[in-house]
């Protein structure tokens, strides 16, 4: 049996993104709040979510004094009233954001004692909203290392972000958004998180304002400039060529080094403004990355599968990239999609995902086999925990897909868990298992269950080299 693995989890605070801009760039998923949207970008919402901004921030840091303050009855009256409107949790949310990212880790194990392996995505918005202070990268990463890596041995394994701006701004030596020299090269970052401190892959966030490639493109660079003036950013406005530039860069040590990348795709969550996600965060524009030979081993996870969620769009509507994601997948071999944040918890959300994956068995018929090979379990905690009921996603989930007739009862094993052993390259041999492997060895860490686990399943051929470092490995074990 497989491990249960969820592939798309969050354990950020306040402290570590400009969380105005964040809570500014929402939109919200139910449709009485969709009424209010028209109001977030006039008053009094942009001082309401700066307030909002504010206390989480203080909280975080008076949590991580072990001086926790209580809420006062005007921010819970904010909260809970927002909330309402929205038809979500906001004041557990906010309980999250407001907790650093060690508390939000140790929560997150006790939230699912069952599931063997947590990935969670940090994420990196510094270039791109309205600016306020946050933890330099280096800092978050290194802190991520030390209290989350370490302190749950072989049971949470993050992804590192790449932000092409950082890096541009860091080759021409300028100051970040808070003022100061960027300390570390992002990519330099990159290469150490994954070689030395337990981080196994790389999270892109394209709605931001950059595509996979192609950023000359004359839309693209408007709709650039249109971020830049909008999110007061116009020192960060790079030319298109030099966002390729350093995005391929990131593509060419991924492929050489084994190493995955997730990036959000869907119309949905953060993005520079809205709509920002159909211009830059198409499942189509990957299509001009993975053709070229050099990326044909790249291996992609485009989470959230593309899928549009809002009433009457689902699998097939005009927003919704999911057969487009599909499409990819049957033509690569090295593409996945996560199923991070679907509303199936309750019965009509259900509904429309037991529709929508019945449409997809029906349209790729001659390749639903190989689709299924491809989809991954990850729930997008802590954002998903402002939903009620979010306990039981991974149940509400299997549900759906038993219910839709894709996936039998046998077959939930790889979604569980199966899949994801390929995408992360955890199976013997594979370029996550050797650094993983040096890891535990380096840090005394006995291997876990799951991990021996994996080793049993069938996966790619082991070379003589990596059978060689495996039993190296479990004979100091």
């Amino acid at each position: 049996m497989s491990p249960t693995i969820d592939v798309h989890t969050h354990i950020f605070s306040a402290l570590d993104i400009p969380l105005e801009g964040y809570l500014l760039s929402r939109r919200s998923e139910r449709r009485v709040g969709r009424l209010i949207d028209p109001w977030i970008s006039i008053f009094p919402m942009p001082q309401l979510f700066g307030y909002v901004a504010r206390r989480a921030r203080e909280r975080c840091v008076t949590r991580r004094l072990e001086n926790d303050v209580d809420r006062g009855w005007f921010y819970t009256a904010v909260l809970w009233i927002y909330g309402r409107l929205s038809g979500q949790r906001f004041l557990e949310w906010e309980d999250s954001l407001s907790s650093w990212s060690a508390a939000n880790a140790d929560r997150l194990a006790e939230t699912w004692p069952q599931t063997d392996l947590f990935v969670p995505l940090m994420i990196d918005y510094e270039y791109w909203f309205a600016n306020s202070l946050d933890n330099p990268l280096g800092q978050q990463i290194d802190d991520v290392f030390r209290n989350v890596v370490l302190a749950h041995p072989g049971r949470i394994h993050p992804f590192v972000p790449f932000d092409p701006a950082r890096e541009l701004a860091y080759r021409k030596g300028m100051v970040n958004p808070d003022g100061q020299l960027e300390e570390n090269q992002p990519l330099a970052l990159v290469k150490e998180a994954i070689e030395s401190k337990g981080f196994i892959g790389v999270k892109l966030y394209n709605s931001l304002g950059f595509r996979p490639l192609g950023n000359a493109d004359l839309e693209a660079s408007l709709k650039r400039r249109h971020i830049a003036v909008r999110n007061q950013k116009l020192p960060y406005l790079f030319a298109g060529e030099e966002y390729d530039e350093v995005l391929c860069d990131l593509y060419d040590y991924c492929v050489d080094q084994e190493v995955p990348i997730t990036a959000h795709c869907v119309m949905d969550g953060i993005e520079a403004y809205p709509g920002a996600s159909h211009d830059f965060g198409q499942a189509k524009f990957w299509d001009q990355v993975l053709r070229q030979d050099r990326y044909g081993n790249l291996r992609l996870n485009l989470a959230h599968f593309g899928w549009n969620q809002s009433p009457g769009q689902g699998y097939a509507g005009s927003n919704s990239w999911a057969r487009d994601v599909c499409r990819l997948i049957v033509k690569y071999d090295n593409v996945y999609a996560d199923v991070s944040h679907h509303r199936v918890l309750t019965r009509s959300g259900r509904n429309q995902f037991i529709q929508g994956y019945r449409r997809m068995k029906k349209d790729f018929s001659a390749d639903i086999e190989k689709i299924k090979s491809r989809i991954l379990f990850g729930t997008d905690w802590h954002v998903l925990r402002r939903m009620s009921g979010y306990r039981d996603f991974l149940h509400n989930y299997e549900r759906v897909l038993q219910e839709a007739e894709v996936f039998s009862s046998s077959d939930l094993d790889r979604f569980q868990g199966g899949n994801a052993l390929e995408f992360l390259g955890l199976h013997p041999g594979g370029g996550n298992r050797r650094r993983l492997d040096r890891l535990y060895q380096s840090h005394g860490i006995a291997l876990p269950e799951w991990y021996r686990r994996a080793s049993r399943e069938t996966g790619p051929e082991i070379s003589p080299q990596a059978a060689r470092q495996l039993a190296s490995v479990a004979g100091v074990h």
